[in-house]
Order: structure tokens, then C-alpha cells, then sequence
């Protein structure tokens, strides 16, 4: 598809929707991460070693959801990879903070974030097909862009607002349940694409 055919398709809307309500709650929780664990009594020298764990953990996110896309349908997978990041936020307020729940937190938030752009971009070349594939992610892309530098501030201002990041936390467990039942109402690849 063209780039004015895409605009023209519900999954250009999907798929940038997704890309924006992802890139927001994951940039949001790793830009904030440091605070919301020391809210939550871990010190700093612990926290640093989950973010270590963590970041190696994206990479291995970026390889493994190649793997899997390559065997199973895409949006089941990315709906998959974004219960994650859900389970880790609900550790996060409920759990009892220690240095194995830190790294179960830091290793699923590690593991989604590994996994997302690389999703968006597979998913782009299926639904949309390779002819006009700059195009097409460039204009969802614009999506990722204004997600991830809206986050860092919104987190924070609804953390100070609320006092505390249990209500931020809330809703974004609540976006990424709407960017999983989005990320399925993709629906089949189109045949022309296979």
C-alpha cells in the first residue's frame, strides 16, 4: 500500500495507536523506574543492578520475538510480550520489595521493550507490504515519537499530582490491556503479503 492508501486502512490506526500507547506506559516505567523503586524501598545501588539486568534483557527481547514471529502469528505474540510489562507493574504495587522481585520487574519490562519496535516494524511490512514500507512506517512511526517524549513528564507530573505512583501505575496497567485487545483486532495478514 501507499502511504494515502494506509491512512485510508483501520490497521494504519491500530497499529500507530498501538505503537503510541506501548511506547508511552514502557518509556514512562524505565524513565521512572528509579523512583518508583525507591518508593518502594530499594536502594540505589539494587535498583542499578535490576536497570543492568534489565537493559541486557531488551536485547534478548529483540531476539527473541524475531524467533517467534517467524512461527506464530504476530499479533498473539506482541499481545504476549505486553502482559509483561503488566505483571511487572502489579509487582510493583503489591508484591514485598526484594531483589528477586526487582529482577522479575526489571527482566518483563526488559523483555517488552525489547520486543516493541521491532514488533511495530514487522508488523508494518505484513499488513502493509514492502512497496511503499518507508512511507508507511514513517507515518506510523510519528506516533512512537510523540508517545515516547509525552511519557517522562506525564508520569511525573501524575506521580506528584497523586502522590505516588500507584495511580499511574493503575492506568497504565489499564492502556497496555487496550494496546493487547488492539494489537488482536489486527486481525489476519493479508493474503497479498504472505
Amino acid at each position: 500500500m501507499t502511504r494515502a492508501e494506509a491512512l485510508r486502512d483501520y490497521r494504519f490506526w491500530v497499529l500507530g495507536s498501538v505503537l503510541f500507547i506501548t511506547i508511552f506506559v514502557m518509556v514512562g516505567l524505565i524513565s521512572n523506574f528509579e523512583r518508583i523503586m525507591s518508593a518502594r524501598g530499594l536502594a540505589r545501588a539494587d535498583i542499578a543492578s535490576i536497570a543492568a539486568v534489565m537493559g541486557l534483557t531488551v536485547i534478548f527481547g529483540r531476539l527473541l520475538v524475531g524467533v517467534l514471529v517467524d512461527k506464530f502469528w504476530a499479533p498473539a505474540v506482541a499481545a504476549v510480550f505486553f502482559v509483561l510489562p503488566i505483571i511487572s507493574m502489579l509487582l510493583m504495587k503489591y508484591a514485598d520489595p526484594s531483589m528477586g522481585v526487582g529482577f522479575a520487574i526489571g527482566i518483563a519490562i526488559g523483555l517488552a521493550a525489547g520486543a516493541e519496535l521491532d514488533m511495530l516494524a514487522y508488523l508494518t511490512g505484513r499488513y502493509f507490504g514492502p512497496a511503499h514500507y518507508p512511507a508507511v512506517f514513517g507515518g506510523i512511526f510519528a506516533f512512537f515519537t510523540v508517545g515516547a517524549g509525552i511519557a517522562p513528564p506525564l508520569f511525573g507530573a501524575g506521580a506528584a499530582a497523586w502522590q505516588g505512583y500507584d495511580l499511574v501505575l493503575s492506568g497504565s496497567i489499564g492502556l497496555l490491556v487496550l494496546s493487547i485487545f488492539l494489537f488482536l483486532m489486527l486481525g489476519k495478514y493479508p493474503s497479498s503479503h504472505e
